[in-house]
């Protein structure tokens, strides 16, 4: 978590990816659900109080790691892999 918290980049870029992950399993609109990840990046860009950021950085990482164990659980009472990349036979291996 140390690390998402010292590098708002790639925590924007994992909340974004959650957005197109979303779009992708529930059909939702992916721009509608990137905007919703935008607009609070964007209404908080000139924060300056460092307890307010590491909050605001807190919550979002929470938001990620809420989604990630709920397609977990969803996979396990499924009997399917939750997190397999699109690229990964049947085995579970990338071919390359």
């Amino acid at each position: 978590m140390q690390f998402l918290l010292d590098n708002p980049m790639k925590l924007y870029r994992d909340c974004l990816r959650v957005a197109d992950a979303l779009a992708r399993r529930q059909g939702y609109s992916r721009e509608t659900l990137r905007a919703n990840v935008r607009a609070p990046w964007r209404a908080n860009q000139r924060e300056n109080d460092e307890g307010k950021i590491n909050a605001l950085r807190e919550g979002a990482i929470r938001g990620i790691t809420n989604y990630m164990m709920h397609e977990a659980a969803r996979g396990a009472m499924e009997g399917v892999p939750a997190f397999v990349a699109e690229d990964d036979d049947a085995s579970g291996t990338t071919e390359r």
